[in-house]
Order: structure tokens, then C-alpha cells, then sequence
């Protein structure tokens, strides 16, 4: 398959998180999606901007609560099977095609909340930081960010893992491209019926998130850690070691 860029699903890349629909299919659904709904807990009313949305399947279920949804992403592909989910099933949600890590195409104090899953593993710390300098701009004062990453320890777990581990998750040191405490990995994810998804990605430790998001003017509300379970494993079909971190979450909130 592919090894994907954060502005380039497309073909075997985007049919791997396209053909899921709002079925819950792999790990991150249970401890990155979920958690990060949970702790952004949006209100009917509340308008939140789902930040690299991909195919929608976050952007849904923040409208089922109520929400007044908006969902941005970089990809046409992912955007044209959100679209067509959104004909299908009609919430009201309005997408844009934009990359997050430019300026993006709404006004200054425009939403209550930003909520961005999975997201960030695809960008480098410059990136980061210049989205979430644009997270701040677009949110009203006292607006919430929420932000879900793979754990940095899954990547070292990962790393430890020989090439023919039969798990949901291994990951591969992928050369010289570290940038202070972040680097990267080829990480090869699996989600319940086996199908492999390649990816190039960030591991961010904690604190470089943190201190990223102090710069551009957040303040930190709350910081959570979700371990693999024996009832998640379960639930997607998964082989794999309970009680590793699995990711990282981030509530922060606009000065």
C-alpha cells in the first residue's frame, strides 16, 4: 500500500477509512475518538469545527449530539464520501476542503469548539504549531481544543515488535527525520477484518503538544492517557499486549 501524506488520502489510503462508514472497525474509534468526544462533551447548539474530518466519522457523531458541525479536510476524496454520507443522511453539517496547517476558511472567534482525531500524527511540530495558532484564531475566548495522538509509548512497544507480529499495531523507526523529541515511524495498523493500513507518522511526546499549544495562547484544562483493554481487543477482533498506552488526549482552552 501507499505510505500516505496528511494532504493525499486517496485510492487504497482513503478506501481504508472510507469503506468503515460509522462502523466502529479499529482501536483508535474506542480509545482516540470516543475519549475525545467524552471529554469535549458538545452541547446541542454548540458550533465545533471538526479539523481534518476525513471521511466524517467523527463529524457524525458530534452532529448527533446536537452540535452545529462544520468539517474541514485537505483530502477530495475523503470529503467527496463525507458529502455522500451527508446526502444519505442529512445532518445539517457543512464541509470545506482545507488544510489545517494553513489559514483556514472561517472568520476570527468563529466556534465554540475544535476537535481534531488522528490528526496530528500526520503533521511534523512546525505544523502543529501553526495549526494550533489557527485553532486559536478561529475559536471564540474561552473556546475548547481537543486533540487525540497516538500515544508516544505505542510507538516504542511498537518499534520492540518483530516484523511478522500478527497485532493491530506495529511501528518502524523511519530514519534520521527527528525534530527535538518528536520523530517519525512507518506504522503498519490493522483494523477487525485484517485489512493493513501504512502510514507515515509523528510521534509527539506529550509535552511538546503541550508546550505548542501554551505558545499559541491555550491554556491546559486536562490531559488523559487511554490503555489497551482486553474488552477493546474484543470488540475489534484484535491480537495485543492490555495495559499499554494506547493514546493521548488534550482538552485546552483559548486565553
Amino acid at each position: 500500500m501507499t505510505i500516505e501524506t496528511h494532504d493525499n488520502y486517496s485510492g487504497d489510503v482513503a478506501k481504508f477509512w472510507t469503506q468503515k462508514k460509522d462502523q466502529f472497525t479499529v482501536i483508535g474509534d474506542y480509545l482516540g475518538r470516543l475519549p475525545s468526544l467524552e471529554l469535549l462533551n458538545p452541547a446541542k447548539g454548540m458550533k465545533v469545527l471538526d479539523a481534518g474530518c476525513g471521511a466524517g466519522f467523527v463529524t457524525r457523531m458530534l452532529a448527533r449530539s446536537g452540535a452545529q458541525t462544520y468539517g474541514c479536510d485537505a483530502s477530495s476524496t475523503m470529503l467527496k464520501s463525507a458529502r455522500a454520507s451527508e446526502r444519505a443522511e442529512p445532518f445539517g453539517i457543512r464541509y470545506g476542503k482545507a488544510d489545517i496547517t494553513k489559514r483556514l476558511p472561517y472568520g476570527d472567534d468563529s466556534f465554540d469548539a475544535v476537535i481534531t482525531t488522528g490528526v496530528l500524527i500526520h503533521l511534523s511540530p512546525e505544523e502543529c504549531l501553526l495549526f494550533f495558532c489557527e485553532a486559536r484564531r478561529v475559536l471564540k475566548t474561552g473556546g475548547r481544543l481537543v486533540l487525540s495522538v497516538t500515544h508516544y509509548d505505542l510507538h516504542l512497544f511498537g518499534e520492540s515488535l518483530p516484523t511478522d507480529a500478527d497485532i493491530w499495531i506495529r511501528h518502524e523507526r523511519a530514519g534520521d527525520n527527528d525534530l527535538g523529541d518528536s520523530c517519525q515511524y512507518r506504522e503498519y495498523y490493522r483494523d477487525m477484518s485484517c485489512n493493513l493500513f501504512e502510514s507515515l507518522v509523528w510521534a509527539h511526546p506529550g509535552h511538546v503538544l503541550i508546550d505548542a499549544l501554551t505558545a499559541c495562547g491555550f491554556d491546559i484544562v486536562k490531559e488523559q492517557a487511554m490503555f489497551v483493554t482486553s474488552e477493546v481487543l474484543q470488540k475489534t477482533g484484535q491480537k495485543g499486549t492490555v495495559g499499554i498506552p494506547s493514546h493521548l488526549q488534550i482538552l485546552a482552552q483559548k486565553r
